[in-house]
């Protein structure tokens, strides 16, 4: 019996989808969906689509794409997010409770939720996400040498001693903490 009714929420989802055009959850209410996208058959076919928008959108970085495909809904948790228009910045919507994330916000969100940075310092690595120099937002990729949020790099090697900056010492400036400081002194 169940899987028939999931499947008839398939049908219904897909009509909906399909030959209206129109957002289920807007036609049967918040409660009525979460009901249908708990069932795992629907919540399968709509976590495909949501995969699909995502690989198929043109992003600001690889990066935010790559950690959007593991984040969840900052209001409910659900993996059923996408983006809702088609500039490389685009707000995300949750599929199963209807928010809505502006980007700066789910841009920082996605790379602190889908980066795995555990794994990174268990190995001895350097942080993969820091605090943009630029925006503020903790969404600067070091790996790609850019923030996935307002787009901006900052220098990784120093000028005066051609080393890399590290991740925790990229601020904007041109300079690793060692030269800055000596840089310092001679004022």
């Amino acid at each position: 019996m169940r899987g028939v009714v999931s499947k008839s929420f398939i049908l219904f989802r897909d009509f909906t989808r399909g030959e209206l055009d129109e957002d289920p959850l807007e036609l049967l209410g918040e409660k009525a969906w979460l009901l249908m996208t708990g069932i795992s058959e629907v919540f399968e076919k709509e976590r495909q689509e949501c995969i699909y928008a995502i690989t198929a959108h043109s992003w600001t970085a690889d990066a935010l794409q790559e950690a959007a495909l593991k984040t969840s809904c900052k209001e409910c948790g659900s993996l059923l997010i996408e983006p809702k228009n088609h500039e490389n910045a685009p707000d995300i919507e949750c599929r199963s409770c209807g928010s809505v994330q502006y980007f700066e916000e789910f841009a920082e969100h996605a790379m602190s939720e889908g980066i795995d940075h555990h794994f990174n310092y268990l190995d001895g690595g350097d942080a993969i996400v820091i605090n943009c120099p630029h925006c503020g937002l903790d969404a600067y990729h070091y790996e790609s040498g850019k923030c996935v949020a307002c787009g901006e790099s900052a220098p990784h090697d120093c000028l005066r001693c051609s080393n890399g900056i590290p991740p925790e010492e990229v601020d904007g400036g041109s300079f690793c903490s060692y030269c800055s400081n000596l840089y310092s002194k001679d004022d």
